[in-house]
């Protein structure tokens, strides 16, 4: 099982099939909403309600991998003490106390269990900001690059093909560019019409240009 995100609680650091496909993150925030009359709302934002992590595995041992019976004792000693402490992965970081852990002996190599932990504090940096970048920049990105495998299928492309949006204000004109398929001498296009002899053009309606 490929460990794309290895968990770590406290000192244990998860192994193999003990780690999870995947973690749930976020939750709500918290709201003391007022109703007034005529449907007139006062909402106070009390802070952010981080939902519980949960997910189950197994502690499974082959070879020199740690003991599956060692490591769910370790987690019920950390359930019982109730004392906080970190779980992270990847880029995330939590403080909170194990709220729930069970686990099932199945074998001395093999445990399967499940864990709940509440989260007290999340210590994950933030991301204030975020840029998606320029709406026409992301569409002639895309177009340039349906173009580029275009020389894979044997087609030319015109030049001077409009960009996919315009950037002045105006009634929108529908812009039409050919691009040609260099043929072989004799193909079918399969819809019973029989061998077609010639080249084909193609005219693709590729944006918008200016009014």
């Amino acid at each position: 099982m490929p460990e794309l995100f290895p968990v770590q609680i406290a000192d244990l650091t998860a192994w193999g099939f003990a780690n999870p496909e995947r973690l749930n993150i976020g939750g709500a925030q918290r709201l003391g909403v007022h109703q007034l009359p005529a449907g007139v709302r006062i909402l106070d934002s009390m802070g952010a309600d981080d939902a519980d992590i949960k997910w189950s595995g197994m502690f499974f041992q082959r070879g020199s991998d740690p003991d599956p019976v060692e490591a769910a004792r370790y987690l019920d000693y950390l359930r019982k003490q109730g004392a906080p402490v970190q779980l992270s992965w990847d880029v995330f970081m939590y403080e909170g106390i194990i709220e729930s852990f069970s686990a099932e002996y199945e074998f001395i190599t093999r445990l399967p269990f499940s864990i709940s932990f509440k989260v007290l504090q999340d210590l994950t940096a933030p991301v204030t900001t975020f840029d998606s970048g320029d709406v026409d920049d992301l569409v002639d990105t895309d177009w340039a690059n349906s173009l580029s495998i275009l020389g894979e299928l044997n087609m030319t492309v015109g030049a001077g093909l409009p960009g996919p949006f315009s950037n002045v204000v105006g009634a929108a004109q529908v812009a039409a560019s050919t691009i040609a398929w260099n043929a072989p001498p004799t193909f079918s296009l399969n819809l019973g019409l029989g061998p077609y002899t010639g080249s084909l053009r193609l005219t693709l309606y590729s944006g918008l240009e200016d009014a």
